[in-house]
């Protein structure tokens, strides 16, 4: 998730801390989600959303 990495400046415990927590935007920790294709679909779209605001 380059999104990601961009969105958390690179330091992965923050990113693993996103993925294992609950999300209100996906009803369930984005880990759980990118489990399915559909949901996988969802966690990325969200990312680069939330990345143009960065």
């Amino acid at each position: 998730f380059r999104s990601l990495d961009a969105i958390v400046g690179g330091d992965e415990s923050i990113a693993r801390a996103w993925l294992k927590n609950a999300n209100t935007a996906f009803d369930s920790a984005p880990i759980e989600k990118i489990q399915s294709i559909s949901g996988l679909v969802d966690v990325i779209a969200y990312l680069d959303s939330r990345r143009a605001l960065v």
